[in-house]
């Protein structure tokens, strides 16, 4: 087994690729493999590719069906052996002793990761160093303010070694939602995991920078990726025991935070917000909403948190919502197959109606004022959740009381005002919503919830014939109840 394995996505990359490849082989440090992955190139990149294997054992590659660079690194990882993971873009270059440096630093101090300083690189005389503020160092990552200082900016996969184990044992990999960016979540959920983190301040990572890109901000490309839903994808999949979960809540605001602050024109701002505006998990998108206007307005560093607090709301799968979300109740879930339309409110905030005044001034410190209970205050922040099943469809403006369990199959009508639990497919309408019927009888609808079809396999699902329900819960009994995992 190799020591790095140095992994190189390959997609059309013919007029580059002899000086990449050169980069690799002119190591001063050896024991590598250099592993490329055609991502079904339609140039002669799979020429190139052939001449340097059949020249060097330590060049290997393997071809599969286009699906993008984050899915081909994923590929060539997996096919890899070796201590260390390093990566190289196909238009991009190595200095002579990038890996000589790089595997010192790493095994120096047991670092579960390390970074680099790196060029913009035009040709030989134009160049740029990216990081001017990187200092060389080892930093324990073990609170968030140690976090802060490798997340202020995306250091790309091409700039980092990482020990294989620790990539492994935090199950990583680069997402497939796009080509573009794909480095930025991994880069975010690498900072959390990390408990040592270092870097090298030499620059000796060449980033090519072609001529429509000479205009081109890296930074604000990197900062605008790293929009919430991104953030989100790989937050809610964190095991706590790997990071806490206030950590982790602190760290997410951060990384918010920073991603509005680095926007810096009306269009990203909008970008972004609808974005935001899309998911789920936000204690008060309202808040965020007006505190994003204000920043269109002034243009200026961030004073504030965007959010007071967060709130996580369990979603299932295949699961959409229309515009404006606003989701108070924290720990809310939400099932498989759910459909939401706009304007809806799940949970809410209350004024407590025992206290002097209702005025949230007396136990809501974002205000201004110095709370004198804080167990009132926690008391009183801690809502109810909201239960939504599977198969339930709530229509726009809708609101829903904090506490209240809406069953499997049920339909929530426009501008409902759901203060009650709603029994599983039941249609319930108006202010307070009643239930005006059922969608189907009793025993169809003990059926439907002994089969629990919203768990079965999606190759299943898709063959289900829907539009007769009959035939539908025929159909799954003869297929048998097997419940996806």
């Amino acid at each position: 087994m190799v020591k790095v394995a140095i992994i190189m996505p390959v997609y059309n990359g013919g007029e580059y690729l002899d000086t990449s490849i050169q980069s690799v082989l002119n190591q001063s440090y050896r024991d590598f493999q250099l592993i490329c992955v055609n991502d079904s190139s339609t140039d002669n990149s799979l020429e190139i590719l052939d001449k340097y294997a059949s020249i060097d054992n330590r060049v290997v590659y393997f071809t599969k069906e286009n699906a993008g660079p984050g899915l081909a690194l994923n590929y060539g990882i997996e096919n890899s052996q070796s201590d260390y993971l390093c990566f190289l873009d196909q238009d991009d270059k190595y200095a002579p002793d990038y890996l000589e440096k790089m595997v010192a630093a790493i095994e120096k101090t047991s670092l579960d990761m390390c970074m680099c300083n790196a060029y913009f690189w035009q040709n030989d005389d134009s160049l740029e160093m990216i990081y001017k503020d990187l200092k060389f160092g080892i930093v324990p990552t073990d609170t968030v303010k140690k976090k802060k200082r490798f997340s202020e900016r995306n250091y790309p996969q091409w700039t980092k070694i990482i020990k294989r184990s620790f990539w492994e044992k935090n199950k990583i990999s680069f997402p497939d939602f796009s080509n573009k960016a794909h480095d930025v979540p991994v880069h975010y959920e690498l900072i959390a995991m990390c408990e040592k983190v270092g870097s090298v301040r030499d620059c000796i990572y060449f980033h090519r920078v072609h001529d429509e890109q000479i205009s081109h901000d890296i930074n604000d490309s990197y900062y605008y990726s790293v929009s919430a839903k991104n953030i989100f994808d790989w937050l809610n999949i964190i095991d706590l025991n790997y990071f806490q979960r206030e950590k982790k809540l602190k760290f997410f605001k951060y990384l918010i935070r920073l991603s509005a602050r680095s926007a810096k024109n009306i269009r990203v701002f909008d970008e972004l917000f609808a974005i935001i505006d899309n998911y789920y998990s936000f204690y008060d998108l309202q808040s965020l909403k007006r505190y994003i206007a204000k920043q269109k307005k002034k243009f200026m560093k961030v004073k504030h948190l965007l959010l007071e607090k967060v709130n996580l709301a369990n979603v299932g799968k295949n699961t959409y919502c229309a515009k404006q979300p606003f989701i108070a109740s924290p720990k809310t879930t939400i099932g498989k197959f759910v459909s939401i339309g706009e304007n809806v409110r799940i949970g809410h905030g209350e004024h407590p109606l025992g206290y002097l005044s209702t005025s949230p001034y007396f136990y809501y410190d974002n205000l201004g004022w110095k709370l004198l209970n804080t167990k009132s205050h926690n008391e009183f922040w801690n809502y109810a959740p909201v239960c939504i099943g599977n198969d339930v469809w709530i229509g726009d403006n809708v609101i829903i009381k904090n506490g209240v369990k809406i069953g499997d199959g049920a339909v929530v009508g426009l501008g409902a005002v759901v203060t009650k639990d709603v029994p599983p497919y039941a249609v319930v309408a108006g202010v307070p919503a009643k239930v005006i019927k059922y969608r189907f009888s009793d025993e169809i609808i003990s059926e439907l919830l002994e089969l629990e079809w919203w768990n079965l396999e999606e190759d299943v699902i898709r063959q289900i014939p829907y539009d007769n329900i009959e035939k539908a819960i025929e159909f799954i009994k003869c297929k048998g109840i097997k419940h996806s995992t």
